[in-house]
């Protein structure tokens, strides 16, 4: 099913990227590196991600089921 996502969907991650200067992939080979930066920046992420998951949980458990 299509849903309709907030404006600031696709806008957010790109700022956050730009902002912190890592993507996902090169964050993480960053961290192996011990830069400093790249430790926040994949704290901030997974963290990102856990909200967001508990998020949809709460919307799928609140969703009528489908008939």
């Amino acid at each position: 099913m299509y849903r309709r996502h907030p404006p600031w969907h696709q806008a957010a991650p790109r700022f956050a990227r730009g902002f912190a200067g890592f993507c996902p992939g090169p964050g993480l080979v960053a961290l192996g590196m011990g830069e400093g930066k790249a430790l926040v920046f994949t704290a901030a992420m997974l963290t990102g991600m856990i909200v967001f998951e508990g998020i949809e949980r709460r919307k799928s458990l609140r969703a009528e089921p489908a008939i």
